[in-house]
């Protein structure tokens, strides 16, 4: 789709930590930490934040609210993934998402 991707567990885990803590200091789940810190730490360098959860995992579920309440200012999406999820139906979200971003991306130029 012309994009590039930045995988949150790329970001070292101490660095993570470190701004997961900034996000939510109480938050329990060391690889939910993990995840939280890498969008701290790339929310002003990203144009936009795709989650992809599996059903029904709770601690996700959690974290993906947390941050959808708590960063507001570029485009989010949480895509549920279950062994009954039909690759056409993902295909399109993605794509309808990277739609938003370029759009918007467009319009602040």
């Amino acid at each position: 789709l012309g994009i590039d991707i930045i995988y949150a567990d790329k970001l070292d885990s101490k660095t993570a930590k470190l701004y997961a803590n900034r996000l939510s200091p109480t938050l329990y789940w060391t690889y939910s930490k993990e995840l939280i810190g890498a969008i701290g730490y790339y929310q002003y360098s990203v144009d936009g934040i795709m989650f992809l959860t599996s059903f029904p995992c709770g601690p996700d579920s959690l974290v993906n609210e947390l941050m959808l309440r708590k960063i507001t200012d570029i485009p989010m999406t949480n895509i549920l993934i279950d062994e009954l999820s039909a690759s056409t139906g993902l295909e399109t979200r993605l794509e309808s998402f990277v739609d938003i971003i370029k759009e918007r991306s467009d319009d602040n130029e």
